[in-house]
């Protein structure tokens, strides 16, 4: 059964490519295009919150089958150490991406605009160091040794999803049609939290059933969520999360799983 540690994170990331199918018929067939209200009771909400639903219980699930003789792992590099080079890799250049990714968003957002807003600017100055925050703790995992920078840096993608949680809520805070934002605020507040336990470990503050629950839920709302991006760069930057976070999720569960294997040897 330790083999099958990737299997949680793989499914709520297929359950959240479902969830966006679903999402995406929901924004071309429920909502009434002259006054932007959504039918009541309509089958492609209801499958959509059935779906959601059961990744729910499945990432509740996986969380509390977690045993508490688990929780043995002590500081971010053991508990995201990550063995294989590939994987090193794969890590660091996601979050290569994330930063190069946020610096086009910033160039971008310089040329078509006449007035700059500083919230706006500062939550893709977010989003860049979040990027530098991924490289690092990939650097941090390989070589298990606690990189300083972490102390300030693996706080930063918490922060950033945090931020652009408060965006989305800003942007529809007269929208009376919940439907219209509600899932991407538990996909960001999903990660937010996910991000937040995972640097708990940085200081020595671990809690690896939340750790493990809202990288989980992370994945799949985020996944979900995808035909709500407002652009293209939103649109990659959340793929990117999304794909550290199954690699979080996975890593993290592996290392669990070793953990407790070598304690009971």
């Amino acid at each position: 059964m330790r083999k099958l540690y990737f299997l949680p994170p793989v499914f709520m990331l297929i359950a959240g490519i479902f969830g966006a199918k679903l999402r995406q018929i929901e924004i071309d067939m429920v909502f009434d295009y002259a006054t932007g209200l959504a039918r009541p009771m309509a089958s492609e909400t209801i499958n959509l919150a059935l779906l959601s639903a059961a990744a729910v219980i499945f990432a509740v699930i996986a969380a509390v089958l977690i045993p508490r003789g688990r929780a043995v792992l002590r500081g971010y590099s053991e508990a995201f150490h990550i063995s294989s080079f590939f994987v090193f890799a794969l890590y660091a250049l996601l979050g290569g991406a994330v930063s190069v990714t946020s610096g086009l968003w910033f160039a971008s957002y310089m040329s078509s605009h006449d007035m700059f807003n500083v919230n706006d600017m500062f939550l893709m100055l977010m989003s860049f160091l979040s990027g530098i925050s991924l490289i690092t703790g990939a650097v941090c995992g390989f070589t298990r040794k606690n990189v300083p920078a972490m102390r300030f840096l693996g706080v930063i993608p918490s922060l950033f999803f945090c931020l652009w949680l408060l965006d989305i809520y800003t942007a529809n805070r007269t929208n009376p049609v919940l439907l219209d934002f509600v899932l991407p605020c538990f996909g960001y507040a999903s990660a937010c939290l996910g991000f937040f336990y995972s640097a708990g470990y940085i200081y020595n503050r671990s809690s690896p059933r939340l750790t493990l629950l809202f990288a989980l839920f992370g994945i799949y709302f985020c996944t979900a969520s995808l035909p709500d991006s407002p652009g293209d760069f939103e649109l990659l930057l959340t793929i990117f999360f999304i794909s550290t976070q199954v690699f979080n999720a996975a890593i993290f569960s592996k290392n669990l799983c070793t953990s407790q294997k070598n304690k009971t040897a």
